[in-house]
């Protein structure tokens, strides 16, 4: 069954993961902290400095 608004390898990891949802890192696994990057508050890893940029 296809899911409304979806096309196959066509999904955004924007329309997939929220910054709400978002809590390990997605490189190392360590618990993510908020930080100002970029003018915004995102979820930031302290371990290996990844951050979710979902725009």
């Amino acid at each position: 069954m296809r899911r409304t608004g979806m096309v196959a390898g066509k999904t955004k990891m924007s329309e997939v993961l929220h910054p709400e949802e978002i809590r390990f890192c997605i490189r190392c696994g360590s618990p993510l902290v908020s930080r100002l990057r970029a003018g915004k508050t995102r979820p930031v890893c302290p371990s290996c400095n990844w951050t979710y940029f979902p725009d």
